[in-house]
This record gives structure tokens, sequence and C-alpha cells, in this order.
């Protein structure tokens, strides 16, 4: 099976929280929190609409993903991808805040309005905040410079630490189970000496 993202970084929740502690635009502090704690793809959240949120019962349907290219949303890469996925609740408080002062109608993107923020613009928020919060950080307190896409490893990197399960992770993401065993492997904690100490119990005759 393929090795992926030989280059994946991720920030830790000390990390993230430098970060957001300097993003000052609310649609901006809403989409990163959103990426760090659900872990979705940035398709996916820049194809949101207010209709896809439910702040009663703190879920997002995701069942589509928005082309850059095409201008428009389209179905989502994978049939594991339509999911339906429950959030924080402060991350759906920030929602709720959100919505009301924006005064905004169901069909209207939540990351942009008419049409959604570009890729690209996401982007430039994200590196102009890290170099906001470098600037006042000492040199070994910096965070790493990552992509959008990595908040969505570092969801998945926290999910592990909690000690979620490959399939229960997956199921969050819209990816098949074999795909985060394998991409994330190594963040997994190693049973080998659990294994070890069990076998040992067994030849002891203590097991």
């Amino acid at each position: 099976y393929p090795i992926f993202y030989k280059d994946m970084m991720n920030w830790t929740v000390e990390q993230f929280n430098k970060f957001i502690a300097n993003e000052n635009k609310p649609v901006y502090h809403l989409l990163f929190m959103n990426q760090f704690y659900m872990g979705m793809r940035i398709g996916e959240t820049l194809a949101l609409q207010w209709k896809d949120i439910d702040l009663v019962n703190n879920t997002i349907n995701i069942q589509k993903t928005w082309a850059d290219m095409l201008k428009k949303a389209t179905t989502p890469k994978t049939n594991n991808s339509y999911r339906l996925i429950t959030m924080p609740q402060f991350l759906s408080d920030e929602y709720k805040t959100f919505k009301e002062n924006m005064n905004a109608n169901d069909n209207d993107y939540i990351f942009g309005k008419t049409v959604p923020f570009y890729r690209s613009s996401v982007r430039k928020e994200m590196n102009e905040t890290i170099k906001k919060t470098n600037i006042k950080l000492q040199q070994n307190e910096q965070i790493p410079i990552i992509r959008i896409h990595d908040l969505r490893h570092s969801h998945v990197s926290l999910l592990i630490e909690m000690g979620f399960t490959a399939l229960a992770i997956a199921d969050r993401l819209g990816h098949e189970s074999i795909e985060v065993t394998y991409r994330y492997a190594h963040l997994f904690p190693s049973k080998q000496t659990e294994m070890a100490n069990k076998l040992d119990d067994l030849g002891k005759g203590d097991f």
C-alpha cells in the first residue's frame, strides 16, 4: 500500500492556539477552527452553506466540495466523503455567533456568502497569520509553517493522541480505515511492547 504525504506536518493544540490567537478576522477564525477541530477537506469547508449546519444538534452535513477551477460545488471525493459529523460545543457556539452577526440565509456560503473564498485567499491569510504569530514569539517557541491541508493532519494526530481508533477516525474524515491506518501508522502508539509482555506472561504461565 503506498505511503502518503512524506512531508506531512501537523500542529499540536498548543501551536494551533498560538496561531488562532492572532487571527483577528471572525470569518477566518471560524474557518481555521473548523479545519483544526473537524478535520474536513478545505473544498468541503468552502462548499458549506448554512443549510448544511445544524446548530441544535451540532452537526455538519457534508454532501459536496467546492472546485475552484469550475467555480462550482461538485460531488465529494468518494462515497465515504458523504457524512454527518458532530462539532464540539464551542465550535457550534462560534458558528452561531458568526451567523447572528451575518444575518445569513440558508443558501449563503458560510465562507464567502454568494461564492466561497478562493483557496489561494485562505492560504494567504493563513501564511500572514503564521508570520504575525512568529514575530511575537521567541525563536524556540515559533510555530512551523504548514499548509491548509496539514490542519486536517493535525486533527487526525489529535484524535490518535486521544486514543481513537483508525475506524472511528476514518468515519469522521470520510476515508477508508485502511487508508488512515497506513497513512498515519507512525502516529499510532506501538502495540509491540504490549504484545511481547502478554506473550511473556503466557510463556511464564501467568496469562
